[in-house]
């Protein structure tokens, strides 16, 4: 019998010590359960601060793709020849009354920039008219999709004829306007055309 005791006692005091390693991995459990429940609040308090998503972003990164992948095609087209070129400006010149005369062009050269290649058209021109329809003009060159890579070299504008009135539509002035036109280089020769 006192085996049986000894075994029941035993017994007791294996069961009072789970019991007791229970009940402090309860409290501690409660207490990492408290502080991950603090946590939560406080994350929930930072997520309703944020204001919420613009719906035009949705719309701003679609048009942004869209200007993105416009400007990859024009870039990789193949180069128009220079008379092409110069076709094109003297009839954006003549939307605005403007007068174009000797037009010096030397042929496509290749331009490197890193690990891309481009081809370039150096051009000087000289346009006369109004000072109103130049500066337009020199707009539209920056705004037409036609040549998305242009860039203005140098401009000068013959001070004697703009002295007077530099805002006078009346008024003709002469400017020398030197323009690259640079397109993305391609395996087909800029003289050709499709």
């Amino acid at each position: 019998m006192t085996r049986f005791r000894l075994l029941i006692i035993s017994f007791i005091l294996l069961l009072a010590a789970c019991l007791g390693y229970l009940a402090v991995d309860n409290v501690m459990q409660t207490r990492n359960q408290k502080s991950l429940s603090n946590e939560i609040q406080v994350d929930r308090q930072r997520l309703a601060a944020i204001p919420p998503a613009d719906a035009g972003l949705a719309q701003q990164l679609s048009q942004a793709k869209s200007n993105n992948q416009r400007a990859l095609v024009l870039a990789t087209a193949v180069p128009q020849s220079s008379t092409e070129v110069i076709n094109t400006l003297i009839e954006l010149a003549n939307q605005y009354s403007l007068v174009i005369s000797p037009f010096n062009t030397e042929s496509w050269t290749t331009v490197s920039l890193g690990s891309s290649s481009y081809k370039m058209l150096p051009i000087s021109m000289e346009i006369q008219g109004s000072l109103p329809h130049l500066i337009a003009f020199i707009q539209k060159l920056g705004d037409t999709s036609a040549y998305p890579y242009l860039i203005i070299q140098g401009m000068n504008i013959d001070d004697e004829l703009t002295a007077a009135n530099k805002t006078d539509a009346t008024v003709s002035i002469s400017a020398e306007l030197k323009l690259d036109i640079i397109q993305r280089n391609v395996s087909q020769n800029p003289g050709e055309s499709k």
